[in-house]
């Protein structure tokens, strides 16, 4: 192209350049090459410069852009620093203020309660997996060749590899949110092993080779993984194993684990406690507390779980490191911490000494500090009593408690619905160190029981006022069976391990303690008791002193007074009721082992025998108290211990004829009226009150009802439930027990003929509707006489009698009805046994703890009466809505 252009403008010239140049002498071929080659000369300089003029301002652009993204990413960063700020205002905010003395800086105290991490978590993660990826562009050489260039460190996927700095799910929340669920390991199964002999040394892997079972629990054989010749092994538990591999699912607060700790360029694994989850405020990272004090950040991939850990995971932390792990899970997730900002100084403990240290770095939840004279720098969680503002902030949380608490009591004190549950300090009166002896009279001399100054007292704390001592102890290794395990300890030292023990050492000791005084659930604490918050009545005894335990009653909601009752604790026998209490009609024991031998007991034996006439026509050798406690309702009745019985009042076979004993309270409810709750924890099967009131006759009975009210009706219908039971009756008596009124269901109150109710006891008595009448004998189909009623030998026009509290009564008229009772009723008697007129007897059904409401199923039939609705306001779990 070159040569054609010279040949042109040689032309146009008017140069021929076929033409030779004779007259100069000229090669006129030898002149055109080198004019050629100049040219093309020329032509590449100019090229040259052009190209590197070109390249010189496109990597000016390139440098410019360069500044440009660095300045954005500046930028950008700082942005995102005052972001982060700006949630740590918003999350964070000061709740108390305290000041360092010496520096006069002012240091806040901040409470952080954390909500809703389950529905943040997967939201963030969700965004995280939506982020595209850069795009990376690959060689034609690398895509023809199909090579991975030398320095790859992963594969790639449609011309775009993976950014190694991107957040990916895996440093998100991976894995994500699920149940732990743990199952045992199995032999040969690779895990890590604690190598040392206490927690704060290093778990290492190893292998299992053995696993021995003794009962419940496991031994595991272990083999460690060493360089050594001879091989190490070692035999522990479940609590001393983790897995080896990463749990599955994101680990929650609480969880015993074991985490990565790097020191000097060496990564071991301790034992530690799971204290935050992953989150976008700790950049999803878990804050672990080990068991040697020290707390640090950690991804998953950093955590193994142990394969088993107490329910109370604080059991199985290092003893000096247990008690801050509790109240820190309990409190969880409202957490104490100091809010510090960087240079700021702060007191803080390190090695047993006090330093000024200066705060150089923080880390969410973590402050990295630095001590003087070179003492190095160490990272802390903001809430470690290790610094002075959080110690003065525990001081100044146990002054408030102490001045807000009675001088004879101390914390702990727990909120509760109505009131506080505090837990009853007693000073003194500690057993002595037992010395081997034979126990006699003179073991409990120190300490006689007074009835009189202790009728205001919960009868389980009794023997703690008299020398005696309750223990819950727990065994170390809880795979050996029963974790816990209730232990009295006496005045002189001896350890008993059940009631039967302490009854033996009562009676040896002649001492006149009751053995229902004494409880070995080890989920019952007789030292808590249940204080009302202050209300309108401020009254303290309904009762008006004819119970010999004060019944006290409260009102949070109005002002409104419980109904005026005439206060009795017997039966008011009204016109034609008449009740044998002749010596001559009851049977006695003889007994001197306080009734203790069934078989001896004339009375318990009563008992026994007559389960017998119940369906089945069984004996049931286990019929009635046991240690003064009843597990199980018996439906033939239960026959005490009487005034002609030559036994004590400490025989086990003595309990309702007794006046109330247990603490109650009568209490505004908020939606079903007057109801009990208890002050003191109730084991199960604990005596409460009796049912008692006007006793009626069947036609009196039937007339007072419809002249004011049947809603405090109880009709005395033994006879008729237990032969309702049997074949060849027919029952027309819906169950044992009250019978209520649909017509006036809160007949204090003046209301009558509402068919929907929700104050007051809707108790319900249907003799307006179907009256209830004695059983009529029952024929067989040739008119023979098949089976005759109890009742009929009485009278032939005998009736069913009903005991009425609306007017006169005692603590029993306020018990309400729930769907899940605690309560039920049984048949008792005493003084009398005359099967017309047991004693109605309430006993919880289950443990009850302080506080809570007493309550008893009326085991209605919803639709048994027409146009009449009861609405049940119960509130548990399994309610059924409707009573009728």
């Amino acid at each position: 192209s070159l040569l054609q252009e010279k040949m042109v403008i040689n032309h146009e010239r008017g140069m021929d350049v076929d033409k030779p140049k004779a007259e100069k002498g000229e090669n006129t071929v030898e002149s055109f090459i080198t004019n050629i080659v100049k040219d093309l000369v020329e032509k590449s300089e100019s090229l040259s410069q052009f190209k590197k003029e070109k390249q010189i301002t496109e990597a000016n652009n390139s440098l410019k852009n360069i500044d440009e993204s660095g300045m954005m990413m500046h930028k950008m960063g700082t942005d995102l620093k005052q972001l982060r700020k700006q949630i740590d205002k918003e999350n964070w905010d000061p709740d108390l203020q305290s000041f360092d003395i010496k520096n006069n800086k002012r240091i806040k105290l901040e409470t952080i309660v954390t909500t809703n991490e389950v529905k943040q978590d997967v939201k963030i993660t969700c965004l995280a997996q939506a982020r595209p990826r850069k795009a990376k562009i690959t060689t034609n050489s690398m895509s023809s060749n199909n090579e991975t260039p030398p320095n790859a460190t992963e594969p790639i996927q449609n011309g775009f590899p993976s950014d190694p700095n991107e957040n990916n799910q895996s440093n998100l929340l991976h894995p994500p949110i699920g149940l732990l669920v743990q199952s045992d390991p199995a032999c040969h199964d690779k895990v890590y092993a604690m190598k040392g002999t206490d927690l704060v040394s290093p778990w290492k892997l190893a292998k299992i080779v053995d696993v021995k079972t003794w009962g419940k629990a496991k031994k595991y054989k272990v083999q460690f993984d060493s360089n050594s010749p001879k091989p190490e092994y070692k035999t522990i538990t479940l609590k001393q194993l983790a897995n080896e591999t990463e749990s599955s699912v994101c680990l929650p607060v609480g969880t015993r684990c074991i985490a990565v700790y790097k020191e000097d360029g060496k990564a071991d694994l301790y034992p530690a406690v799971v204290a935050e989850r992953p989150k976008a405020v700790n950049n999803y990272r878990y804050l672990v507390f080990y068991d040697d004090g020290y707390a640090s950040y950690l991804d998953h991939k950093d955590l193994r779980v142990v394969c088993k850990a107490s329910n109370d995971v604080w059991l199985d932390v290092f003893p000096k490191r247990r008690d801050f792990i509790k109240q820190y899970l309990q409190k969880f997730p409202k957490r104490a911490m100091i809010k510090l900002e960087e240079d700021t100084l702060v007191k803080t403990e390190l090695r047993g000494n006090w330093y000024m240290a200066r705060v150089f770095d923080i880390d969410t939840s973590l402050v990295k500090m630095t001590f003087p004279d070179g003492l190095g720098c160490e990272w802390i969680y903001r809430g470690s009593i290790r610094f002075e503002p959080m110690i003065l902030l525990l001081e100044k949380e146990k002054e408030v408690v102490e001045d807000s608490t009675p001088e004879s009591k101390e914390e702990t004190k727990e909120q509760s619905i109505g009131g506080i549950i505090s837990e009853v300090q007693i000073e003194g009166n500690n057993p002595v160190q037992y010395v081997d002896h034979i126990c006699n009279k003179s073991c409990v001399d120190k300490f006689t029981y007074n009835p009189l100054e202790h009728k205001m007292s919960n009868p389980l704390r009794i023997p703690i006022y008299l020398g005696w001592r309750r223990e819950v102890s727990t065994h170390k290794e809880s795979e050996r069976g029963g974790n816990w395990t209730v232990l009295y300890i006496s005045p002189c030292g001896k350890r008993f391990r059940n009631l039967e023990e302490i009854h033996h050492y009562l009676r040896i000791t002649q001492s006149n303690l009751e053995i229902d005084f004494f409880a070995f659930d080890c989920w019952l604490n007789v030292m808590k008791e249940f204080i009302p918050n202050p209300d309108f009545l401020q009254m303290e005894d309904i009762s008006h002193g004819k119970e010999e335990v004060a019944i006290s009653a409260a009102n949070n909601y109005d002002s409104t007074y419980p109904p005026f009752v005439e206060y009795t604790t017997e039966p008011n026998l009204k016109a034609n009721v008449e009740i044998a209490t002749d010596s001559n009609f009851l049977i006695g024991c003889d007994c001197t082992d306080d009734c203790s031998n069934t078989g001896k007991c004339a009375c318990r034996q009563l008992t026994i025998q007559a389960t017998k006439c119940d369906a089945g026509g069984r004996i049931n050798k286990d019929a009635g108290y046991v240690n003064r406690r009843l597990q199980d309702v018996v439906l033939t009745g239960i026959y005490e211990c009487n005034k002609t019985c030559k036994c004590s009042n400490t025989c086990l076979n003595k309990l309702v004829q007794f006046p109330v004993r247990s603490r109650l309270q009568v209490f505004k409810t908020e939606n079903m009226g007057w109801g009990i709750r208890t002050l003191d924890d109730l084991p199960q099967g604990a005596f409460i009150c009796n049912y008692v009131g006007n006793l009626y006759g069947g036609e009196e009975g039937n007339k007072q009802g419809t002249a004011f009210s049947d809603a405090y009706f109880a009709d005395l219908d033994m006879i008729e439930v237990v032969e309702a039971r049997k074949d060849g009756y027919e029952s027309d008596v819906s169950d044992e027990g009250f019978n209520e009124d649909t017509s006036s269901k809160n007949s204090d109150d003046g209301t009558s003929e509402l068919k929907q109710v929700t104050p007051e006891k809707s108790k319900i008595n249907v003799q307006n509707e179907q009256k209830s009448e004695p059983k009529k004998d029952v024929t067989s189909e040739n008119g023979e006489l098949k089976h005759k009623s109890v009742r009929k030998y009485f009278g032939p026009d005998e009736e069913i009698f009903i005991m009425d509290a609306m007017s006169h009564g005692n603590i029993g008229r306020y018990l309400n009805h729930s769907c899940d009772p605690n309560v039920f009723v049984q048949n008792v008697f005493v003084n009398s046994h005359d099967l017309r007129f047991p004693n109605i007897a309430f006993f919880t059904f289950k443990f009850v703890p302080a506080g809570t409401e007493l309550c008893w199923n009326y085991n209605y039939e919803v639709g048994t009466v027409e146009n009449k609705q009861i609405v049940c306001n119960c509130g548990a779990k399994n309610c059924k809505g409707r009573l009728l």
